[in-house]
This record gives structure tokens, sequence and C-alpha cells, in this order.
């Protein structure tokens, strides 16, 4: 689940045409920890997800979706 949630929100940085840095800066999170959950799998945490979905303007429908897709 992890590996289909970052591919969904590294999609959705790439077509924002977001930096990292920018996200980094937004979101709390540290621009190396950042690497290591879209470029070495790391597992991504609910605070971090939500902060995420924050700054992306992710709805939560859109994360539902990848659930439903799941089951």
């Amino acid at each position: 689940m992890n590996e289909k949630i970052v591919r969904f929100l590294k999609n959705v940085i790439d077509n924002k045409g977001i930096k990292y840095i920018f996200i980094s800066k937004n979101s709390g999170i540290s621009y190396q920890r950042l690497m290591r959950i879209f470029n070495q799998n790391a597992i991504i945490s609910g605070s971090e997800l939500i902060c995420l979905c924050k700054l992306l303007e992710v709805k939560q429908s859109e994360l539902m979706e990848l659930l439903e897709s799941v089951a």
C-alpha cells in the first residue's frame, strides 16, 4: 500500500510542478526525509501523509479510491 500512496503523491507533485524543497519548507517534513519516502521506499507515517495531502490539496476521496482499488 505504501508504494501505491507514494506513487500517487509523486504523480500529484509532478503534475503540479512542485519542488521537494518547497514541500519540505511548507510541510515541516525535512528534505532528507522526503527523499527517503519518495526514492528509497521509506514507510510514510500517518501524520506525514496528512501534511502532504493538505499541502498538495489531495482530497480524502482520492485517497479512498486508492484503498478501494486494493480490496
